[in-house]
């Protein structure tokens, strides 16, 4: 008996609104896209990075939070 399951959210490519908010709040705050997207709440790196792609609103709300978790992260190595 094969108990394997399917891949998480195997085939689903939209996610809501909110979902890139959140996601977008965590990497300002400093997390790892990465660890975010092991989260099986989250879409996986590469349908998030599709709708990235796909998306210019969704695209600069992400390089705003980038920029944010930079400029975090060098502030506190300025301090």
């Amino acid at each position: 008996m094969d108990n394997s399951l399917p891949p998480r959210n195997a085939g689903r490519r939209w996610f809501p609104p909110v979902i890139f908010d959140i996601i977008c709040e965590r990497v300002a705050s400093g997390q790892d896209l990465l660890a975010i997207c092991s989260d099986p709440s989250m879409p996986s790196r590469t349908t998030f990075y599709a709708e990235v792609t796909e998306n210019p609103l969704i695209s600069a709300k992400y390089a705003a939070a980038v920029r944010t978790a930079v400029e975090r992260r060098a502030a506190k190595t300025t301090v």
